[in-house]
């Protein structure tokens, strides 16, 4: 209410040795062929088709079968052209060993390249498996390191009231969510208010990057009032905060006298033990007293305030002599069964004196 993120070694064969030495190097026609004849070493054929190792392979036992094709009466010759430093006695056993060492020698190549792919696959999960265990052990550390919170203090108007000031503030969570709002005062400026007139003090509520931080709350109205409301128990010295949840333009626009679609809105938006007065003050609208929360004395008690059956404030209310017991006090918001405009509600207002400052305001914030 107004009060104003390898190499492979093959076993030897046993046969006679040759000594380098002593070989000469014979011509192709040597072999038995003459100038028509037609043959293929194991070991050249091997030589050939380097790109691809079965086919080498495959070359390889071609050039078998022309040996014992073509050449089986000069195995010695053959074979030491072959480049091989032992000689079977037998050319058919010489020509299957020329087989034999080709297939195995690419046998054992590709048997070479498959166990170094599989130890570069071995490897490359085994990179990839220590990698993540290592980012993801970064990544708990840091989450415990550099968590930020976002709760924070905004301040929003200042006054200058007795050489010292009046603030409007909010207050937000780890979440960044609403918890309080309210105004804080020196004691000086108690002092002072006891022996100056009834006071307005209209100050803003802060924003973060232009957003509302707790809406629908937009603005404060601190009303000082030297000797209270007319009638008992409120004609007391008093202060009276009204947390408006309209701007300021419409506040303003508020008329007084009957205000019928308050007084005839559905009940569920007025909390249980709350009576409406008759008719509503100019540029407030009509307050609801909690009828089971004040005493006489007054010392506290929080108001609702409507306007064509929309809630306009929430009011707490605290009279200077209670506040001069520095004594904190915090009790819970009577709360209606709904509330018609989405967003934060205070379920408890709190009165608290810090050794120098005193500070008036609403908490416990829930999204409705």
């Amino acid at each position: 209410m107004r009060v104003a993120e390898p190499a492979w070694n093959v076993p030897p064969v046993r046969g006679t040795v040759i000594e380098p030495e002593k070989v000469e190097s014979p011509s192709l026609s040597s072999f038995g062929g003459g100038a028509g004849a037609s043959f293929t070493q194991p070991d050249s054929a091997c030589k050939e088709s380097k790109n691809n190792p079965i086919k080498k392979m495959f070359r390889c036992i071609n050039g078998a079968y022309n040996c014992l094709k073509e050449e089986h009466n000069n195995p010695r010759k053959v074979f030491m052209r072959s480049g091989l430093p032992i000689i079977p006695q037998n050319p058919v056993m010489f020509c299957l060993f020329s087989c034999l060492i080709c297939v195995v020698n690419y046998v054992m190549k590709i048997q070479f390249l498959l166990i170094m792919i599989t130890t570069m696959k071995k490897s490359i999960f085994a990179f990839i498996a220590i990698t993540a265990l290592f980012l993801s052990s970064c990544k708990q550390s840091d989450n415990s390191v550099t968590t930020t919170s976002k709760a924070a203090t905004y301040y929003g108007t200042s006054m200058v009231v007795g050489g010292d000031t009046i603030r409007s503030w909010i207050k937000t969570d780890l979440n960044g969510n609403p918890s309080s709002l309210g105004v804080t005062f020196s004691k000086t400026i108690l002092n002072a208010l006891g022996s100056l007139p009834d006071q307005m003090f209209m100050m803003m509520l802060p924003m973060n990057a232009g957003m509302m931080i707790a809406p629908p709350f937009d603005h404060i109205e601190l009303d000082w009032s030297k000797n209270g409301d007319p009638n008992a128990p409120f004609n007391v010295a008093q202060f009276d905060m009204h947390c408006f949840t309209v701007d300021t333009m419409t506040q303003m626009a508020v008329m007084p006298g009957m205000d019928n679609l308050t007084m005839n809105m559905d009940m569920k938006y007025l909390p249980s033990g709350y009576m409406l007065d008759m008719n509503a003050e100019a540029m407030m609208g009509v307050h609801a007293m909690d009828t089971t929360d004040h005493t006489n004395p007054f010392s506290h008690t929080i108001m609702y305030g409507f306007s064509q059956g929309n809630l306009y404030f929430m009011e707490p209310m605290v009279s200077k002599a209670y506040l001069e017991t520095n004594t904190n006090f915090s009790a819970d918001i009577r709360q209606p069964q709904a509330f018609k405009k989405n967003g934060w509600y205070p379920t408890k207002y709190n009165i608290t004196f810090d050794g120098t400052s005193y500070s008036i305001s609403i908490d416990n914030f829930v999204q409705h």
